[in-house]
C-alpha cells in the first residue's frame, strides 16, 4: 500500500508541474502577444525585485504603513478672504496669491 503511495504522489507532483510547464508556457506567449494583462500579473509576481509591486493599505509621506487616507486639498484664492498680511514687514507686494499660485503643505 505505502508503494502504491508514494507512486500516485509522484504521478501527481509530475501533473501539477507538467500543468505549470504548460501556464507558464501560456502566459509568456500572452506577454509577447502585449496582453497587458498578463504583463501586469507578471511584474506584480516576478518583478517585485524591480519594483513592481502592488501596495497594500495606506502610505504616510515617508511611505510608511497608515492607518487612514490623508488628503490635502489646496484651494486658489477666491478673493473673498481677509487681506493677506505679509510676513516681512518691508514687503512691497501684499497682493493674495493667484489661481495658479500652488503652495506644498507639510
Amino acid at each position: 500500500m505505502l508503494v502504491t503511495r508514494i507512486s500516485l504522489q509522484r504521478v501527481l507532483e509530475e501533473v501539477i508541474e507538467a500543468n505549470l510547464d504548460l501556464a507558464e508556457s501560456a502566459l509568456l506567449t500572452a506577454i509577447a502577444q502585449g496582453n497587458m494583462t498578463a504583463v501586469i500579473f507578471y511584474l506584480k509576481t516576478k518583478g517585485r525585485s524591480r519594483g513592481y509591486f502592488e501596495r497594500s493599505g495606506f502610505l504616510d509621506k515617508d511611505d510608511k504603513p497608515a492607518d487612514e487616507p490623508r488628503y490635502v486639498v489646496v484651494l486658489p484664492d477666491n478673493g473673498r478672504g481677509p487681506p493677506q498680511i505679509p510676513t516681512n514687514p518691508d514687503a512691497t507686494e501684499t497682493r493674495a496669491p493667484a489661481p495658479g499660485d500652488l503652495r506644498s503643505v507639510a
